[in-house]
Order: structure tokens, then sequence, then C-alpha cells
């Protein structure tokens, strides 16, 4: 981060990075769950697959062969590692975290029936003249196959969703979902496994208290958050009958 990754096209950015020297201990907090630091969408896939691929960080690129019109190949890139960036050991395990966060966690709507996926979700606030940007949002997942041998690897973004559903998780994982669903069709990836997925059907909470609202979801095996205040619930994301 904060150095251009080498990507064969003109006009890539840097990003933002804090001076070294000017970081204090709030921020490398901040800078731990993704404030305080800005990443253009190749940086940010090209660093999860250097954490997911074993620990090495490769040049990207978008052409990987030039033929003239004889068919002699006059350019043919191949992969080129760059540096190591964490151990074989801390990959192996981020792979297993994060093949959880789409098995049983915030992800799972990114999830494709007998095949394991890994990613996560991310949520930014977006900065208009110098301020958080009140109800704007970069709504994201990042995600990789398969898990336990990453090969392909997904970003979807989406830029300022509107209503109340502006979640990583909600607006932007079931879309990289359907798109692994495709590419394991389109390559005639084979399942892992049959085992059916289990899901839990959102229930209507339109006008029940909090008190209705928290046994409902207890029942249901789902956790919440509110916001607002009052006695009633006026709405709720997602909607009910979705399945989760």
């Amino acid at each position: 981060f904060g150095q251009k990754t080498g990507v064969d096209f003109y006009g890539e950015s840097r990003g933002l990075l804090m001076n070294e020297a000017s970081v204090k201990t709030v921020d490398l907090a901040r800078i731990g769950f993704g404030q305080a630091v800005a990443v253009t969408p190749l940086q940010l896939i090209t660093g999860v697959c250097a954490a997911v691929n074993g620990g090495i960080l490769y040049e990207p690129y978008f052409v990987s062969r030039i033929t003239d019109t004889a068919g002699n190949r006059v350019l043919e890139r191949e992969p080129e590692a760059v540096r190591r960036v964490v151990s074989e050991t801390t990959s192996a395990t981020l792979r297993t975290l994060l093949t959880r966060v789409v098995a049983e966690g915030g992800g799972s709507k990114a999830g494709v029936a007998g095949y394991a996926i890994g990613g996560k979700t991310g949520t930014a606030q977006k900065y208009a003249g110098g301020a958080i940007a009140q109800g704007k949002y970069v709504s994201s997942f990042v995600g990789f196959a398969p898990a336990d041998d990453p090969q392909y690897a997904v970003l979807m973004i989406v830029d300022e969703p509107s209503g109340y559903t502006y979640y990583g998780s909600i607006v932007a994982a079931p879309y990289a979902g359907r798109t692994f669903e495709r590419l394991f069709e389109y390559l005639s990836v084979p399942p892992a496994s049959s085992e059916p997925v289990e899901y839990t059907e959102m229930p209507e909470l339109t006008g029940m208290t909090a008190a209705e609202v928290k046994a409902a979801l207890k029942d249901a095996g789902l956790n919440f958050e509110t916001a607002g205040e009052g006695e009633t619930v006026v709405s709720a994301v997602p909607a009910a009958g979705v399945c989760l």
C-alpha cells in the first residue's frame, strides 16, 4: 500500500498512506481496520491475494499474451513474485478464518453450495470536504476460491448504496457469490461437497417491541443491531422472508 503495483496500465494511483513518522498509536488501531488509509481496488485485491496464496506478493497484469497475425507470440507474461509479505503459517491461518466468514459469518451471502469460499465484507465511510459524508458509504466484498488452494479472486464494490441497506454483507456479498457461481459453471469446476446449505428465514419484525424482537431473533439464531429510538420496529433489513 502507498505505492504503485506496477500493473501494465496507465494512470495508476499510489493510494493514500500516512508517513510513518506521523503515525500515532491510535492511527495504528484505525489503520488495522481500514481507516486512515486509502487503497485502490487493484491494490486491495492484490494484497488479499498475497495474504491467502501462501504469503507472496505478485505483480498484477492485464495482458498475459500478445500474438502477431501469423500466430507468433510477441509477448507472454508469467506471474512475477515481488516479495514475501506474510509467512505460510499466517497465510494458512487467514484462509481458515476467512473461510469461516463465508461459511458461518457476515459473508454468508457470498457462499455457493458445495464450494469452499473465503472472503471478507467491507463497509467504508466516505469523506467529502474533509469530513465524513453522512449516509454515504462504499460497500464491498472480496473473496477467493477454492479456499484451500486459491485460484480465483473476486472484488465486488457498491459505491453509495441507497436506503438503509448499505452493509457490504448485504449489498456486495450476494453478487460476489453469483459471480463465483457463474465462474464455477463456466470453468466446469466440480463441487467439493454435496451437502445442502442450511438457511434461516428472516422473520417479520415490523410493529414488534424491542423485547419481542430480541426473543424472535434469539429463537431464529440471529444477531442484530438497532438504530434510532422508539418502542416499536418501523423497518428491518433484511426484509421478512429473506433467507440468511
